[in-house]
């Protein structure tokens, strides 16, 4: 499935995400980057799965 892109999630009424400022240990920075680009994506999509998971939990 294709995600929507920023353009389409503001033409249908859907939130962005938000800039935020966070601490991490550099080296999960080091590994998040080494992953290539899109990196805070990635950072994004694991804390939505341990959102998912601590409520299943």
């Amino acid at each position: 499935m294709r995600r929507a892109s920023h353009k389409e999630r503001r033409l249908y009424g859907q939130t962005s995400s938000q800039k935020i400022s966070i601490r991490l240990d550099p080296d999960v920075i080091d590994k998040f980057k080494a992953t290539g680009p899109k990196w805070q994506s990635k950072i994004n999509e694991v804390l939505k799965r341990a959102k998912v998971s601590r409520r299943e939990g």
